[in-house]
């Protein structure tokens, strides 16, 4: 004979006495904070978890552009950098258009080969590191990103 729950009593027991309510509620709780958190962003100093806005809170210009050089977005320092050809107004305007030859063919190049470029320059006084490099999406090259932070002069080199 196949023993059977009695409605209450075993079921209860049965929960009372296993460790399949606790883990249930553990992935409950879990998944439900994941979901609240994935559709209102809120994780930001919940249960000390910080999110940490790199857009922002870099201290280097970003600017991101898609597979045409149309660029779709771009951080406050980036707007700064490019305040005097009209800084986050340049969302949604040709990066292209922005660059007199060399830089436009090799701007191009880039865009359609999904090469990076890094190189140092100085202007103004400031030294800086620029870093172009595709990005993705879901294994998708989807455009460039442009990274441009301030280096000092005496820059340190390590091999290890």
């Amino acid at each position: 004979m196949v023993p059977r729950f009695r409605r209450d009593a075993d079921f209860a027991a049965f929960f009372r006495y296993s460790k399949l309510p606790v883990v249930l509620y553990v992935c409950t709780i879990s998944s439900f904070w994941f979901l609240i958190d994935w559709e209102y962003g809120i994780s930001n100093g919940v249960f000390g978890m910080a999110k940490f806005d790199w857009m922002t809170g870099t201290p280097g210009a970003v600017t991101i552009c898609d597979l045409q050089g149309i660029v779709v977005e771009m951080n406050d320092k980036a707007a700064e950098m490019f305040s005097k050809y009209g800084g986050k107004a340049l969302i949604g305007k040709s990066l292209i258009d922005c660059h007199p030859e060399p830089s436009r063919s090799k701007l191009v190049r880039f865009l359609q080969t999904g090469e990076s470029n890094v190189y140092t320059i100085e202007k103004n006084g400031i030294r800086k590191l620029i870093y172009q490099a595709p990005w993705y999406s879901d294994n998708q090259r989807c455009g460039m990103i442009e990274l441009s932070l301030e280096i000092p002069f005496e820059l340190p080199h390590f091999v290890r």
